[in-house]
């Protein structure tokens, strides 16, 4: 796995959005068909709000596949969208939500994928494989049974919610909830804070006390999650938080506006016009269509580029860590004349990068996105104090990226906009007063970033669609490793140090905030190698690790303090030792078939409600050399916890090397060996190569300054061609030379003319000619712009 494995400690339910809703359409041609896959989608807030602003709904396709690990967002969402589509907006039942007759309704049309493709709401509500039908309805059916529950679990229901609400209020000015007034955050942080203190300590979003008192029924779809039974939303959840206050503060002419119920008001007028245009969209001919998707984004961003490349529709990709189930796109969607995409011309990640770091958000959508036109948009949501070292979120950003952000944006061809153009539409501004008004407090910093690809013209261009990128042989080698050791330096123990001007129990708490592992470069050297050189094989072998679950049990107290360590196995020999943070783990039983020669093996996962008694299966893909080095009786493989300030900690318990457990690799009962059928796929794009066989005029030749770190110059050659320009050319007539467009020169020597294209903005300024008057060509030799020459 491109993500560390960690313990799977407290975990949080989100079943509103942090964030206002935006429109996921703004980027596209108003009039094309758009495929958008949401990952992380969270609550249907941008959904409902891209539909309600696109000009003319209905009249084009729009196709939202959205992607979630919690299987409760998904059901609640469904649950929204159909209550939607059969009573609309002024029924009043979308706000007193009448769910059991509702959920009877989806139950019985889940019962399998072939009947909810025939139900009224197969049309615009599709599900993309049967797994996720299958959570989906199981949670249907926890919320219509659960003021069924026995009266001591409901005790414990209510116990859990009234100690959520307690510890949730009081909490003062709320600057986060009122980010949705943005760019007037300052004038309504006090009311919307105490909308937010109302909301816990009442469970509602009504001010009227008959209301309020009215309200004695815990809302089902709150109670279930990834975390079990209980209550697990998240402690900043807000129901208001989605909706766009703006305009009454900045138009408000009575001070019933700043009110409570101004605020609350206004919110269900917003969503009413949003359920209007949805209606109206579903009943035209052409409705738009939305997905659901159950798995961890990264994982389902493998499956659909696996399906792309290779039409396969049973992976054998986990759909999450802890999770045995695969990834099996339903057939009848994207195979035998389904119409699911696999690509997409708009990717929204949510806040994904502040989950699983910037790199692996790239590296796992790029190959998903349309050319040319595809649009991604990332964003970072992020408590201060993370990134109390980097004041401003410029630098923070940059930074996340290891690497020159133009230099890197070239060899993924997907540059981030607002950087390399100089400037957004989107203002931080208000972020900066937020942080200023907190005084020291505890405030998150907003920042969505547009990724797009370079604009090419389309006039008379020298090849502007297939340029090949040609590096010198030992300029990129220095770069990337330059780049490898900035990803991982934090290792170091001194360095970590070192580079940590936090105080040192915070530094401590955040040692373990780690997004990447050797698998994470690895996968950006494949994504950057395609594009210029071809691919390696290895051989390679899984190996699997039984734990026994007393192992698991004993040292469970002891990870109280810690949280979630970052997992790991180790192969050790004698005067050897590799670790392998790339793993996938489960709890379960192993069945084993087959022959010694050729075994066969499934892990049987736990079901909903864990067995105690299963032992905890690791698998790690490893190459075969290690196991041979030296004698297989001298190895033995391990589960660790990564060596972090704050795991320390566990060096009593665990032992220096902070070993969980270890088997050896002889030990039939805990260590089992499978060859890995790896797959070599295609990609989606066409490969950039360094190979001599590129023609020259499709070449453009990138030279990094002295220090590797950023490009110093691009240059094209462009074959000089007609009978007459040739005469012109060899007899000394000098060529012009101008810029028609960010990224591209015109070239002109009498009657020839050439606009020579580049993959990023250049400065025209500073370019070079270089005339080749007996082999007939001209090499055009220019610097790139960059972020900070504006």
């Amino acid at each position: 796995m491109s993500h560390p494995l960690y313990w799977p400690g407290r975990v949080h339910f989100y079943p509103i959005g942090n964030t206002s809703a935006v429109d996921l359409l703004r980027d596209t041609p108003p009039d094309a068909d758009a495929h958008l896959l949401l990952l992380g989608c969270g609550d249907p807030r941008n959904v409902l709000y891209s539909i309600y602003t696109d000009r003319n709904p209905g009249a084009r396709v729009l196709d939202f596949t959205c992607c979630d690990i919690e299987p409760a967002v998904i059901a609640r969402n469904i649950l929204l969208l159909t209550m939607i589509a059969d009573r609309g907006p002024c029924a009043g039942a979308i706000w007193n939500i009448l769910l059991v007759e509702q959920l009877e309704k989806l139950i019985a049309h889940s019962s399998s994928i072939e009947k909810w493709s025939t139900s009224v709401y197969g049309p615009f509500i599709k599900i993309s494989s049967r797994y996720t039908l299958m959570e989906v309805r199981r949670h249907w059916v926890l919320y219509r049974d659960v003021h069924h529950l026995s009266s001591s679990r409901m005790v414990d229901i209510r116990k859990a919610f009234t100690e959520k609400m307690t510890r949730s209020t009081g909490i003062g000015i709320n600057f986060s909830s009122a980010r949705s007034a943005s760019p007037l955050m300052l004038e309504a942080a006090q009311t919307i804070s105490a909308q937010f203190n109302q909301f816990w300590a009442t469970g509602v979003t009504h001010t009227d006390q008959a209301d309020i008192a009215a309200a004695t029924f815990i809302n089902p779809t709150f109670v279930y999650s990834l975390a079990g039974e209980g209550c697990a939303v998240h402690y900043g959840t807000d129901p208001l938080i989605p909706f766009h206050f703006a305009p009454i503060f900045g138009n408000a002419h009575a001070l019933t506006e700043y009110s409570i119920d101004g605020l609350v008001r206004v919110a269900k007028d917003e969503f009413i016009a949003w359920c209007f245009t949805y209606q109206a969209a579903i009943s035209s001919t052409v409705p738009p269509v939305i997905r659901y998707f159950l798995g961890e984004a990264t994982a389902v961003c493998r499956a659909l580029n696996e399906f792309s490349t290779s039409g396969t529709v049973l992976t054998d990709i986990p759909v999450a860590q802890w999770n045995t189930e695969l990834i099996h796109l339903e057939e009848t969607e994207y195979a035998g004349g389904g119409c699911a995409p696999s690509t997409f011309h708009v990717i929204d990640t949510s806040n994904l990068v502040d989950h699983l770091g910037l790199l692996n958000v790239l590296v796992s959508t790029i190959p998903l996105l349309v050319a040319a036109h595809g649009v991604l948009y990332t964003e970072t949501l992020i408590a201060d104090r993370l990134i109390s070292d980097k004041p401003d979120p410029a630098k923070a950003f940059t930074d996340s990226l290891y690497a020159d952000v133009t230099l890197l944006g070239l060899l993924l061809n997907l540059h981030p906009v607002g950087y390399v153009s100089g400037f957004t539409s989107r203002c931080n501004t208000s972020e900066r007063l937020l942080r200023r008004a907190a005084g020291g407090g505890q405030t998150q910093s907003y920042q969505p970033v547009t990724w797009k690809y370079p604009p090419l013209s389309s006039s008379n261009t020298v090849d502007s669609g297939n340029m090949a990128l040609v590096f010198d042989s030992l300029q990129l080698p220095i770069f990337l490793y330059n780049m490898y050791q900035r990803m991982y330096e934090r290792e170091d123990a001194a360095t970590f140090w070192r580079l940590n001007k936090k105080p040192p129990h915070d530094a401590a708490a955040d040692s373990n905030l780690i997004h990447y592992t050797r698998e994470s470069f690895v996968l950006l050297l494949k994504l950057i190698q395609q594009r210029i050189a071809p691919p390696d094989t290895i051989w390679l072998e899984r190996i699997i690790l039984v734990v026994p679950r007393d192992c698991i049990a004993a040292i469970e107290p002891s990870l109280v303090d810690i949280g979630t360590p970052i997992l790991q196995c180790d192969i050790w020999r004698k005067c050897f030792h590799n670790l392998f943070s790339s793993v996938h783990a489960a709890f379960g039983k192993l069945v084993i078939r087959g022959s010694p020669m050729d075994p066969q093996i499934t892990l049987v996962r736990d079901s909903p409600i864990p067995d105690t008694s299963s032992p905890l299966v690791l698998s790690f893909i490893a190459p075969s050399s290690l196991l041979r080095v030296e004698p297989m009786r001298d190895v033995r493989i391990c589960v660790s916890v990564r060596s972090t300030a704050i795991n320390a900690k566990l060096i009593p318990k665990l032992g220096l090397m902070l070993t969980v457990f270890s088997a050896p690799l002889l030990d039939t009962s805990a260590v089992h060996i499978l060859p890995w059928n790896g797959k070599n796929t295609r990609s989606s794009f066409d490969p950039w190569t360094t190979r001599a066989s590129i023609e020259d005029s499709r070449r453009v030749t990138v030279t990094l300054d002295r220090n590797r770190h950023s490009i110093l110059n691009l240059s094209r050659k462009v074959e000089v061609v007609g009978e007459n320009t040739c005469c012109l050319f060899k007899r000394g007539d000098m060529p012009t030379i101008s810029q028609t467009s960010p990224n591209a020169m015109k070239l002109s020597l009498g009657e020839f003319v050439r606009e020579v294209v580049f993959p990023i903005p250049i400065v025209s300024t500073n370019n070079r000619l270089r005339l080749a008057r007996r082999s007939s060509y001209i090499e055009v030799r220019l610097t790139a712009t960059f972020p900070n020459t504006r």
